[in-house]
């Protein structure tokens, strides 16, 4: 007989809040001391307090609890601890007669049976003060701690029973447990309950690798990174409580838009290393590591492979909002001066604290003729002004506007005088300021004969690719169809290709985009990162908001020998597939008796039938659902179809039921021949 049964359920769950186990006889609340590091305070007022360091620059102060108020807090979520320890001495072939539940590697590994019959069972006798129960923790085996990783924790439990058991010379003939009672809770949880209350708690899970490329000596892990670290609660994962647009993070989240690292975020994971319920540990173990990573890049030979990788957790308390997204272009304008026109802009210098902005520019004018002559780098209204010739603004706008009047001045041919071959030169900036309210990821099916059926476009080189019409083919279209949540919409930002990002440089992006596409037709899909502006609307949406009042797929059960009983149609080869006519007979009838909330209506369009997707070609569509029908007809099992059903608002003009033979209605006959109109 196997000394440990070992009940396994794999599942993801939120990481409890867990204290440490002492050395055996050693009680609990000992280690919880709490440290919250705050300015002002002084550290003389403290006795018998443990610390935990804060990773805070600039923090140099802690307040703790008071022993009462950690007692109370541990008695709040554990109503025993003890330590039981087994005589090993006499016991060849028997069992401790245990079950133990690993519910999830950050869930402590507990007792989920006790068997009358093994040495468990006779210590439960001999001890009524420690009596092992069903549902309490085991935190320590011997000197065995556990550590955040119950599958690996229960393999050293069974090992240092056999060991003990078979007399291994070092073994103890006394296999000591460490055990906690936590308080009672509502009972058993499902996985899916797991997962529940893991997706209520946390939004996101990913991992971060960070290069340390251009990390400069002596630089400390707060100063290289660029955050501010929270580790005050020793018993809870160490967070980013602030982070700075510079280091190595910001830099990493400019690369990876689709998985930013941001305040609030906690570290479960270091490279290898785990977080194990002591954050002060954590702390000093992310900064081996970094220490290291950064000797290594500075000493060895510097590569994109030298990163910090680091497993991040976002609890849904952290706002993942969109950053509004600044673009800006700058050029380089030069102004022959050859006669005495004047420049013929207006200038905005209301604030010092801003650069002086082109407000307006005349017709006719010397910068007008410019434009015409250079449109490539035409000076626009909005764009502001950086540099004449030798000149900066420096935050001194009036005073530089006058400066830019006296270079003019200087610099063109007065009436009268000669043509001149002096030049105006102008550093300006164009911004495009873009509030965004939505980015996701969206993954395509990429396969040979598949367009995308878009139509991308970009104003400057250096302001984003966007897309600027979905045509009525394509995958782009058949997405929208399928994931309304999801649509890709004029407007939109592409970010990301696959791992390709955009760098201001829409033409060349464009190019990779495409070049990216074809290489997915080997795998199969590809996927996008996308944003997008506020402003940007479904064109295709009514005025209540959404194309269709109701979208649903219903499972459609087809009975060899039985009709449809529908008519469908089409106003023409491109407009959408409607049912035209319900008869009282027949397995559409049979569904809506049964279905009343998910009936299919005269008026309702049929977008899909299986992986039968309408595409703007009627007489095609209709041909391809009868195959699938014909298909499930033959069907020896439980045959039926999917089908997507968008009902359009109310105010959508319907055919009538007669409706006259001069009308074009694709499929229509008294014996539908393609199996569609019954």
């Amino acid at each position: 007989m196997a000394p440990f049964r070992l009940t396994v359920l794999l599942v993801t769950a939120a990481v409890p809040a867990v204290a440490l186990m002492t050395e055996a006889g050693v009680a609990l609340e000992a280690l919880l001391d709490i440290a919250i590091h705050r300015r002002g305070k002084s550290d003389g007022a403290r006795t018998g307090a443990t610390e935990v360091e804060s990773q805070g620059e600039g923090s140099d102060v802690s307040v703790t609890f008071s022993p009462q108020e950690r007692a109370a807090l541990h008695a709040s979520k554990f109503e025993k601890e003890f330590v039981v320890d087994l005589d090993m001495s006499d016991a060849q072939n028997k069992s401790v007669g245990v079950v133990l539940n690993l519910d999830t590697d950050y869930e402590p590994v507990t007792v989920m049976k006790i068997k009358k019959t093994g040495i468990l069972e006779v210590w439960n006798r001999l001890h009524p003060d420690k009596v092992v129960l069903v549902g309490d923790e085991i935190m320590k085996v011997n000197d065995i701690m556990w550590h955040h990783n119950s599958g690996t924790f229960a393999k050293r439990i069974q090992g240092q029973f056999l060991a003990s058991r078979g007399q291994v010379p070092g073994a103890r003939n006394v296999l000591t447990l460490s055990i906690q009672r936590p308080r009672k809770s509502t009972g058993h949880r499902f996985q899916s309950q797991r997962e529940d209350l893991r997706n209520k708690l946390y939004s996101k899970e990913f991992v971060a690798e960070i290069p340390l490329k251009g990390v400069l000596p002596g630089s400390s892990l707060n100063q290289a990174m660029g955050w501010k670290l929270n580790a005050t609660v020793d018993w809870m994962p160490i967070s980013i409580e602030k982070m700075r647009n510079t280091g190595l993070v910001s830099m990493y989240n400019k690369e990876h838009p689709d998985a930013k690292i941001l305040a609030g975020d906690e570290i479960l994971q270091v490279n290898h290393i785990q977080w194990h319920h002591s954050a002060k540990i954590f702390v000093g173990r992310l900064e081996a590591q970094f220490t290291a990573a950064r000797n290594s890049e500075l000493v060895g030979t510097p590569s994109n492979e030298n990163v910090l990788k680091l497993r991040i957790q976002r609890p849904r308390s952290v706002s993942d909002t969109p950053e509004e997204q600044v673009y800006t272009k700058q050029y380089s304008a030069q102004l022959a001066l050859k006669d005495a026109r004047p420049l013929g802009w207006h200038l905005n210098t209301s604030s010092d604290a801003e650069p002086i902005v082109v407000e307006k520019i005349r017709r006719g004018s010397l910068l007008d003729s410019y434009n015409k002559a250079n449109p490539e780098a035409m000076v626009r209204v909005g764009d502001t002004i950086l540099k004449v010739n030798d000149l900066f603004w420096s935050g001194n706008t009036k005073k530089f506007a006058d400066r830019i009047d006296k270079e003019f001045d200087i610099s063109r041919p007065h009436r009268g005088q000669m043509p001149s071959d002096k030049t105006l030169k102008l550093v300006m900036q164009r911004r495009l300021v873009q509030p965004i309210m939505k980015e996701w990821t969206v993954t395509l099916p990429a396969g040979e004969g598949k367009i995308l059926g878009w139509q991308l476009s970009h104003s400057e080189e250096e302001f984003p690719l966007t897309v600027s019409k979905v045509r009525s083919n394509g995958v782009v279209y058949e997405h929208n169809q399928e994931h309304p949540e999801s649509k890709i919409l004029p407007g939109d930002v592409i970010v990301k290709v696959n791992s390709v990002l955009w760098r201001q440089d829409s033409s060349s992006f464009e190019k990779r985009l495409n070049e990216q596409y074809s290489k997915s037709k080997l795998t199969g899909n590809i996927s996008l990162f996308l944003r997008r502006p506020v402003g940007v609307k479904d064109a295709f949406a009514e005025d209540k908001g959404r194309p269709f009042s109701q979208e649903f797929f219903i499972r459609l059960p087809i009975v060899n020998g039985q009709m449809m009983g529908w008519h469908l149609s089409s106003d023409n080869e491109t407009a959408p597939i409607k049912v035209e006519k319900v008869r009282d007979v027949g397995a559409v009838h049979d569904w809506n008796e049964n279905n009343p909330l998910t009936d299919i209506q005269v008026g309702d369009h049929i977008a899909k039938v299986n992986n039968v997707l309408w595409h703007g070609k009627a007489k095609q569509f209709l041909e391809r659902v009868n195959l699938q029908l014909e298909a499930a007809r033959k069907d020896k099992g439980t045959p039926f179809v999917t089908v997507l059903v968008q009902r359009p608002w109310p105010a959508t003009t319907m055919l009538p039921e007669d409706a006259g033979a001069g009308e074009d209605v694709v499929g229509d006959g008294d014996e539908d021949e393609m199996g569609v109109v019954e």
